[in-house]
C-alpha cells in the first residue's frame, strides 16, 4: 500500500512538473537523445520510486492490483485501458542485466530496435516483429538508480487491436520516448 501511495505521489508531482513545461511535439519514439516531457491533458506520468524510473501513460489508464504470482515473476506495476496494457517487471542484477537483456533482444531480431541516452543511462526500446493479441508488442528496458533492470512490456488492451493503425503503437512510442530517470530523494520522497 505504501508503494502504491508513492506511485500516486510521483504521478501528482510529475503532473505538476508537466504543467509548467511548454507543449511538446509528439514525434516518433526514437528521435532525439533526451526524453521529451509529454505535456498534454490526455497523458500523466507514472513511475517506480525505488529505481527512479518514470514514463508517461494515457490519463484514462486503470492501475490493477497485483497478486502473489505476479510478484513472484517480478511484476511490480500493471496498468491498462481500452487500447493498451503495460506491465513493469524488475530483475535483480544476478538474474538479468541491461546489457544481457539488450544483447538477447538484438540477437532475437526485434524490429525497430533503438538505444538512446537519458543522462548517462541507456534506454533500449524494441518492437516485436511478429505481433499478436497475446504477445508483447513493444518493450523498453533501463537500469534504475538502484542498479536493477526495469523492463516495461506493452501489450494490446481490451480492444485486442494490434494492426498497424491500432492506437497501441502510438501509445508505445510515447511511453518509450518519455522514459526518464528521476532521483526522487531530491524531492524528499524515498522508497522506504
Amino acid at each position: 500500500m505504501k508503494k502504491a501511495l508513492f506511485v500516486i505521489a510521483i504521478c501528482l508531482m510529475a503532473a505538476m512538473m508537466c504543467a509548467a513545461t511548454a507543449e511538446t511535439n509528439l514525434n516518433p519514439a526514437f528521435m532525439g537523445e533526451d526524453p521529451e516531457m509529454v505535456v498534454d491533458e490526455t497523458w500523466v506520468y507514472a513511475g517506480w520510486i525505488e529505481g527512479g524510473v518514470t514514463w508517461a501513460i494515457p490519463r484514462d489508464s486503470e492501475q490493477w492490483e497485483l497478486n502473489d504470482e505476479d510478484a513472484a515473476r517480478g511484476i511490480v506495476y500493471f496498468v491498462s485501458d481500452q487500447d493498451y496494457s503495460l506491465q513493469l517487471r524488475v530483475y535483480e542484477p544476478e538474474a538479468m542485466t541491461f546489457g544481457a537483456f539488450r544483447d538477447r533482444m538484438t540477437a532475437a531480431g526485434a524490429a525497430d530496435r533503438a538505444t538512446r541516452m537519458v543522462g548517462e543511462t541507456e534506454v533500449f526500446s524494441y518492437r516485436n516483429p511478429a505481433p499478436s493479441a497475446y504477445a508483447e508488442l513493444y518493450g523498453i528496458a533501463v537500469t534504475g538508480l538502484d542498479g536493477r533492470l526495469y523492463k516495461i512490456s506493452i501489450f494490446t488492451g481490451d480492444s485486442e487491436r494490434f494492426d498497424e493503425d491500432a492506437p497501441v503503437w502510438k501509445i508505445a512510442e510515447v511511453i518509450a520516448r518519455s522514459v526518464r530517470i528521476q532521483d526522487f530523494s531530491e524531492w524528499g520522497v524515498n522508497a522506504d
